[in-house]
This record gives C-alpha cells, sequence and structure tokens, in this order.
C-alpha cells in the first residue's frame, strides 16, 4: 500500500488532476479528500488538499499523512518560494520519494514547458527527489495520465512498523452510540475487541468493528487504511492528529524541542513569541517560552541549532522523545517562507 499526498500552490489544477487519476474518492472532510486507485492487489490512496498560504497546516497534513508525494507546478508558471517551501515541508519530512507534475500542458507552449524543466531540476538537484521522474500532464486532454497512473503504481510502499502506530484523520458518526474513527494504519495490528487508548485524551475504549474498504473484518495488519468502531464515542471528542494507542505516549501541554532553522528562513524565532507546531498530525499554537543556543539562554535565534522550551495554552499533546517536529512561524517577514524550523521533541 502507499499513501500519496498531493502538493501544489493554489489554483495548479490538483483537484482535477486526480479526479482523473482516481475517480473513487472514499473519504472527503473540510480539510482534505482522500481517493483510491488500484491494480489487482496494488493500492495507492491519494490525499489531496486546498493550498492556503496563511495556513500551511492543509499543506502539512497531506505531507504528514503520506510516504510519497505528487508535486504539481502549471507548465506555464514559474518556480517561486512559495513552491519551493513546500518542497522544503516534504524534505524535511517522512516522505521517502515522489514524481513532479507539470500539470496544465495543454495552457502552455513547448518552450515554456521545457524551460520548467530545466529550472525544476535545478532546485530539485539536492533534495531527496533529485531522481524524481518529471510527468508532464492535461487533465483535459488526459495527456500523461495513465503515465502518471502506472508511476504511482512504481512508488515505494509504506513500510510497517512493529508497534502500534494509527493517528486519526477523521470521524463518523455510523448509528446511534457507534462512531467509526479513520486513519492510516501504519503498524502493528488491530482486532475487533482489542482495548486500546485515544491519547493525549487517555480514555480507554474497546473496539467494536473495523472496516477496511467497505467491508467489515476481524482483524486488521499494517499497512492498511482503516475506520474503527467504538461505542460511547462521539464524533466531537476526537480531533485530526489524535492517536490510538496501547500507551507509551505523555500527555505535555510544556515540552523541549532540539531545532534546527531552516536556511531559507530569513526571520527569526524569538522568545514569548506564539508558533505553529506539528507532531504527526497534531497541530496547535504554542509559545515559545524560552531558547537556549549554545548552552546560553537568548532572546531569539535566527540560524543554526537551538532548543526550545515549549507551552502549549490550550490542548496537550500526545509525544514519545525523539517524534519530529516542524515550527510555522504565520507572523514571519513577508519577505520570507513561513516554515521556520525542523526538529525532535525531548521529553
Amino acid at each position: 500500500m502507499k499513501i500519496v499526498g498531493v502538493i501544489g500552490l493554489k489554483e495548479v489544477g490538483k483537484t482535477e488532476l486526480v479526479k482523473k487519476l482516481a475517480p473513487n474518492e472514499v473519504s472527503k472532510t473540510d480539510l482534505f479528500s482522500i481517493h483510491l486507485l488500484k491494480h489487482g492487489e496494488n493500492k495507492a490512496y491519494i490525499v489531496e488538499s486546498t493550498y492556503n498560504r496563511d495556513d500551511l497546516t492543509r499543506s502539512l497534513n497531506v505531507i504528514k499523512m503520506s510516504n510519497s508525494c505528487l508535486i504539481c507546478i502549471p507548465g506555464n508558471s514559474d518556480v517561486n518560494q512559495f513552491f519551493g517551501e513546500l518542497i522544503l515541508l516534504a524534505e524535511y519530512s517522512q516522505i521517502k520519494d515522489g514524481i513532479i507534475v507539470i500539470t496544465m500542458s495543454d495552457s502552455a507552449t513547448e518552450e515554456e514547458i521545457n524551460s520548467l524543466k530545466k529550472k525544476l531540476k535545478a532546485i530539485l538537484a539536492n533534495t531527496k527527489f533529485k531522481d524524481s521522474k518529471i510527468i508532464v500532464t492535461s487533465s483535459i486532454t488526459e495527456e500523461g495520465i495513465d503515465e502518471l497512473r502506472e508511476e504511482i503504481m512504481n512508488l515505494k510502499d509504506v513500510e510497517p512498523i512493529s508497534e502500534l502506530e494509527f493517528e486519526i484523520d477523521s470521524a463518523k458518526e455510523i448509528k446511534k452510540d457507534l462512531t467509526n474513527v479513520y486513519g492510516f494504519l501504519k503498524g502493528g495490528e488491530l482486532k475487533v475487541h482489542d482495548q486500546v487508548k485515544i491519547v493525549p485524551w487517555g480514555k480507554e475504549f474497546i473496539i467494536q468493528s473495523l472496516e477496511v474498504e467497505g467491508e467489515q473484518v476481524n482483524e486488521v495488519n499494517s499497512p492498511e487504511r482503516v475506520g474503527i468502531g467504538f461505542k460511547g464515542l462521539f464524533t466531537w471528542d476526537v480531533k485530526i492528529g489524535d492517536i490510538i494507542c496501547k500507551g507509551g505516549y505523555q500527555k505535555l501541554k510544556e515540552f523541549k524541542v532540539k531545532a534546527s532553522l531552516i536556511p531559507f528562513y530569513k526571520d527569526k524565532l524569538v522568545k514569548d513569541s506564539e508558533v505553529i507546531l506539528n507532531v504527526g498530525l497534531q497541530t496547535m499554537k504554542v509559545t515559545i517560552n524560552k531558547i537556549i543556543q549554545d548552552g546560553k539562554e537568548v532572546d531569539f535565534v535566527e540560524r543554526g541549532e537551538a532548543e526550545l522550551y515549549i507551552k502549549s495554552e490550550k490542548l496537550p499533546f500526545a509525544l514519545k522523545e525523539g517524534m519530529d517536529v516542524i515550527i510555522i512561524n504565520p507572523e514571519a517577514d513577508w519577505r520570507t517562507i513561513n516554515f521556520a524550523a525542523h526538529g525532535k521533541v525531548i521529553i
């Protein structure tokens, strides 16, 4: 199984492309849609969301769900810093590989497309996407659609881990007193009547039902997309990023992050400022209470590594030592990207 995120700036034709690639929509929320592409036993879930410059969490959700990505850019456009920011988010995530998709080829000349290919190869040269295939497509003429489907099926499968790993991305009331939560099971296995926790809430539930591709099953091995049924759970009890587990997570509002600033970020991270902090699918506004750099407490950091003391004023995070962190500064200077830093949780 593959999980393929589709990223790109506004009005690049992502939604139309996904509909052509995989008409079978299996999930839709206000934040994203998921389509299923199958060829025999080989299947790929394709995750897509609208781009919002003022709310990068939409694109970040797509990236953090996925193990591969399609990076989309129109044939008649140019490479800008905000497109580069999406590539950086994917570069500093768990994404393993990807495909570069030039969209709307029917609106571009051959010269424009060839010029764009050269620019893309140049900016991707030092990234994990340096060897990614570039495919030219059109949702109107369907140029490149069959080739893109074939290349998607050649992307890397999710490599399951032994420990149970399931992040909730949506929830739906199935009938009175039964709610399904949905997400990708990326590690371990689930069985009907298993007892699990939902964290950071911490409440324990018994699994009443399991659903895969609309069919009821008694057990599921990773990797797979699963609907888990719980009695006594309401849709408002859970949020995107909540974790189904059997233990091992801590419920924390205060913790530390060993952070490395992104070289292309041209602003500062400032003590007592608010930023957006992402861990997995958990994304919340937090305050930087203290900054330590080179063993000294400082008022701000603008390059290199630093230890950030984080506090969430409202809801807690569910955390383990060493979890990957991405920090977005929505108040960054307009001349720079908002992706400020990446790092690891310290508990």
